[in-house]
């Protein structure tokens, strides 16, 4: 699958949203919803509760 379909996808379910500028950025709509989505895939996931000192 390219990285292109896999956006297209997360974008779809909600996950990641697009930013238009002069290149196109994405970043994280549903941070809940993505942790847990991992989390059930298996991945080591810290959620946003969590800061580096």
């Amino acid at each position: 699958m390219s990285i292109e379909d896999a956006l297209q996808i997360l974008m779809n379910d909600g996950y990641v949203a697009q930013i238009k500028k002069k290149k196109v950025k994405y970043y994280v709509a549903d941070m809940k919803g993505a942790i847990f989505a991992l989390k059930s895939h298996g991945h080591n996931v810290v959620d946003g509760r969590y800061r580096k000192l």
